[in-house]
């Protein structure tokens, strides 16, 4: 997954998450179909936190080094193809 998915995922999970938080007991259990409206909140959550470490394992893996490639490339006399 890339990180505007998992953004994208994780925005839709604290949406939910508020929803659920303000639903009463019954709706809670009619919709997702649980017997708890504290399993359905450990869930969401168990989600979110699922997604919210992997978005860092892969904002790790890209971290910026404050590197100017493209005019490092042109001071040597290379084509800047990628910017």
């Amino acid at each position: 997954m890339d990180t505007y998915t998992i953004s994208k995922d994780l925005n839709q999970l604290y949406i939910e998450l508020e929803e659920v938080a303000r639903m009463s007991f019954k709706a809670v259990c009619k919709r997702y179909n649980s017997e708890s409206k504290s399993e359905i909140i450990a869930a969401i959550q168990g989600e979110i936190e699922s997604l919210e470490s992997e978005l860092h394992e892969i904002s790790d893996d890209y971290e910026d080094d404050d590197m100017d490639y493209a005019n490092l490339q042109l001071s040597q006399g290379m084509a800047a193809t990628h910017w």
